[in-house]
């Protein structure tokens, strides 16, 4: 054998040696793609995905935080599953087992909502090691109003609450709009707006208060509105405000159901008499 072939084969068993030297030793833990820790803005009813890589001997794994708790993306999956490896030792046991290598992460949420918004962690983990990488979710909800009171009926000299809740983030500002389509503000005494968004009118009364009311829900990425109507009388029936017209008799309102001209609110009726349409209204 050559001086040359010698020489070539001690460079070879060196750089084996060294290599292998390397891997036995525990490699520190170490993200290839973290979070990043800055704040991510979306849309409430987007898809989001969270994704971070990390390297380490052994091969590390990677599980999901939510404010601090553990998140579970399988159900059948158990705590145990990151501690449980299952790989055959080399036939020669004083040779380890490499167990070096990368590992991904992925964590994606369908239809964000308010509730996901928070802290996430990307918590990557040897049985020697621990490395966490962060992330602010925010949601942006457009406010929305979700219930609202359409019709109200009652008798006169009586508290009456309309409702009108919304929902959004940041929480949308409620405004109310009376009859006249000026905005109610607190200065007024006949009205209150509540902290969820309803609106109380005292001691309502015919010639004050009857009309259509407008609701309206605010916040820096939408705005939402909805309208009601307040009725009010001396003697008010429940069973029907309407009755109906059929065969040329007069209809009656027992109220005024709108707010507005009874008889450019009752136009959509001309089809059904229209040359006997007579508007009567009772207080």
């Amino acid at each position: 054998m050559s001086m040359e072939s010698v020489t070539g084969v001690l460079v070879v068993l060196v750089i084996c040696q060294v290599l292998l030297c390397l891997y036995a030793q525990p490699h520190s833990l170490m993200f290839n793609r973290d979070l990043g820790g800055g704040v991510m803005r979306v849309n409430g009813g987007q898809t989001i995905t969270f994704q971070c890589e990390a390297a380490g001997r052994p091969v590390p794994t990677i599980q999901w935080l939510h404010d601090g708790r553990r998140i579970t993306q399988e159900a059948s999956h158990s705590y145990l599953d990151d501690a449980a490896f299952f790989e055959r030792k080399p036939h020669d046991q004083n040779v380890d087992a490499l167990q070096l290598g990368n590992t991904a992460g992925r964590l994606r949420i369908f239809c964000v909502t308010h509730a996901h918004a928070g802290h996430y962690a990307c918590v990557a983990q040897t049985p020697t090691e621990r490395i966490v990488s962060t992330a602010i979710l925010e949601v942006a909800l457009l406010a929305n109003i979700y219930m609202w009171e359409m019709q109200r009926l009652e008798y006169e000299g009586l508290d009456v609450q309309l409702f009108c809740r919304a929902s959004g983030f940041p929480l949308p500002r409620m405004t109310w709009y009376d009859r006249n389509n000026d905005v109610i503000t607190d200065t007024h005494d006949q009205y209150k707006v509540l902290k969820n968004g309803d609106l109380i009118i005292k001691n309502i009364s015919w010639a004050k208060h009857v009309g259509l009311y407008r609701c309206a829900a605010l916040n820096v990425f939408g705005k939402d509105a909805t309208e009601g109507i307040l009725v009010s009388g001396k003697t008010l029936k429940y069973d029907s405000w309407l009755e109906y017209v059929i065969n040329g008799r007069d209809l009656h309102l027992a109220t005024l159901t709108t707010g507005y001209n009874p008889l450019k609110r009752c136009s959509h009726l001309s089809a059904i008499a229209p040359r006997r349409l007579k508007i009567h209204q009772k207080l």
